[in-house]
């Protein structure tokens, strides 16, 4: 939920160029199959981006027809986001997404920014919270309520942690739904969540929320304790 409004928030700063073409090595638009490997595609156009961001007469030629870099984006172009949706569902990210950190490249000159640096970090790997094994032996107990809000979606919704028959849960009684947590000290980790989201309960019982590119406060989440 928190993480898909982070990846479609920064998914609409996406900007078109006229620019200018690399040697053709993946299938371009009629030569696309039904059928294809997308993340080994993905990963295999991110590779050759890499390669060739730095490059001067990148920087001066930009994708434009005629160029060394224009079969680059007729490439990424060629494959369509409706193609290779278990990217977005396993993955978290699209190709239209690789297209716009390509146009960053050309305008930074390959320099990192903010923006480029949240998307590498969306296409890399991040490693899942395994199921915990029984962590508590106490009775079934709450440890917390906080109302969550979101300014973005203007959404707003109730979320509790509770202790329940040996392990943690996220609780949500709007439509009374959990999600299981792993607790590490005042930690809690959404087990199999691809975003790494997480929560943290201080000592005063506030919560704050986090996934793997930092506060979710960054994304328009505020958190209010329930007393």
């Amino acid at each position: 939920m928190t993480s898909t409004i982070r990846v479609s928030f920064f998914s609409s700063l996406l900007m078109l160029f006229s620019c200018n073409g690399i040697n053709d090595s993946l299938p371009i638009k009629n030569e696309v199959e039904s059928k294809i490997n997308c993340l080994e595609v993905f990963q295999s156009l991110l590779s050759e981006l890499n390669t060739f961001k730095g490059n001067q007469d990148f920087h001066q030629q930009g994708f434009g027809r005629g160029g060394s870099y224009h079969s680059w984006l007729s490439k990424v172009q060629a494959i369509v986001d409706s193609q290779c949706e278990e990217l977005l569902i396993e993955k978290g990210f699209v190709f239209s997404e690789l297209e716009a950190l390509g146009m960053e490249y050309l305008k930074t000159k390959g320099v990192e920014n903010d923006y480029t640096t949240f998307l590498n970090n969306t296409f890399s790997p991040h490693p899942k919270v395994e199921e915990p094994l029984s962590e508590v032996d106490k009775d079934d107990n709450l440890i917390g309520k906080w109302s969550l809000y979101n300014s973005y979606a203007n959404e707003s919704m109730k979320m509790f942690i509770i202790k329940e028959e040996g392990f943690y849960y996220a609780y949500y009684p709007h439509n009374e739904s959990r999600k299981k947590l792993s607790k590490k000290g005042n930690k809690y980790d959404v087990v199999g969540d691809k975003y790494g989201e997480y929560y943290i309960v201080n000592s005063s019982n506030t919560l704050e929320m986090f996934d793997n590119e930092g506060s979710l406060s960054e994304v328009g989440w505020s958190v209010s304790i329930i007393k």
